[in-house]
């Protein structure tokens, strides 16, 4: 993997979190016990991530957790990262986003938060995330712009709230939003317990796409997929509506996720963790990456795949998504119209 790029690096600040939204995907808050005791001190968090970006040449930090805000010590963390050149964004719930800790985060020039909007209505937001969800979350976004910060809000896109995508990207608009991403339902961590009645198919994910790729552009406002589509949900699978990507375990760039304990995982799906910074060198780590999942996906297509004319572009979709779906990351992604049609 040492000659493989990494175009993002996800340092998982907390596993604590004052949320228990049923589409979380990370495996950590798959249990709610998570103390600050699990966490390293942010000057060490920050030296362990910092040897990464060194490393990998990767200048992209995205702080994610649980809820990033909840560390006390988040912006000695980000100073920490600013020294080694990393650029950081922040996904957060928002709650705790108030107009000093908004104003902090944009003189350490913060590429952007990133917080989630699931509806354009209270109720059916607070249904997934949890009462008083929706107004904290509008809150944050308005506070966040006003401060100058780059906000791009995600929608992470479900059985419950596909029809939805039109209202939150005005929304997003009116409050000050710079862009929105959907983030199409992975059933891994809490959320494979919510499959059953949260995971969308091809149909409703298109939909969902397409509502929000017609208003996006008339409200002048970005859109792309946080998490990778696979090409035969859409109609036309040359011209998506939106911006895909691919799976980043097995495209052009990488992933390296890292835990508050300095734990090494790909991507911040996955459940296999490598090793410890804390303990061991990045070169060792990244050599088990390879190892013990990278090569094995690389070196595989999903079989209802193999054929397929959109393979190069697509890569069979969200390999950790099938893995987390069928227990094999062999089978093909749980959105596509092949694999919706027999098992989900």
């Amino acid at each position: 993997m040492s000659g493989q790029p990494v175009g993002t690096i996800t340092l998982e600040v907390t596993y604590r979190c004052h949320r228990r939204c049923a589409f979380c995907y990370v495996p950590a808050l798959a249990t709610p016990d998570a103390t600050s005791a699990q966490e390293l001190p942010a000057r060490e968090l920050a030296r362990l991530a910092a040897a990464v970006v060194r490393a990998t040449g990767c200048k992209h930090v995205q702080l994610s957790g649980g809820e990033p805000l909840l560390r006390a010590d988040l912006l000695p963390l980000i100073d920490g990262l600013a020294k080694a050149g990393a650029r950081t964004s922040i996904i957060t719930d928002g709650a705790h986003l108030d107009a000093s800790l908004a104003s902090s985060l944009a003189e350490r020039q913060v590429a952007a938060v990133q917080p989630t909007l699931l509806s354009g209505s209270a109720e059916l937001h607070d249904s997934l995330r949890g009462p008083g969800a929706f107004r904290e979350a509008t809150r944050a976004i308005a506070t966040a712009a006003a401060a100058g910060l780059k906000v791009s809000v995600c929608m992470v896109v479900t059985r419950l709230n596909y029809q939805e995508a039109e209202r939150v990207a005005e929304l997003c608009f009116a409050l000050g939003a710079r862009g929105l991403a959907l983030s199409r339902f992975c059933p891994a961590g809490r959320a494979a317990a919510a499959a059953g009645a949260l995971m969308p198919d091809a149909a409703q994910v298109r939909a969902a796409a397409q509502a929000a790729a017609s208003a996006c552009r008339s409200l002048g406002l970005p859109l792309a997929a946080a998490v990778t589509i696979p090409r035969c949900v859409w109609s036309d699978p040359d011209r998506p509506p939106i911006r895909v990507g691919v799976c980043s375990l097995v495209g052009p760039k990488s992933t390296v996720t890292i835990g508050p304990d300095g734990a090494v995982r790909s991507c911040s799906l996955s459940t296999k963790t490598v090793g410890s910074l804390a303990s061991e060198p990045w070169e060792t780590l990244c050599r088990r990456l390879w190892d013990g999942e990278l090569g094995a996906l690389r070196a595989s297509t999903p079989e209802p795949c193999r054929d397929c004319p959109q393979l190069a572009r697509c890569l069979g979709g969200c390999r950790l998504s099938a893995l987390a779906m069928f227990a094999d990351a062999s089978r093909p992604d749980p959105l596509a119209p092949v694999a919706c049609a027999g098992d989900v």
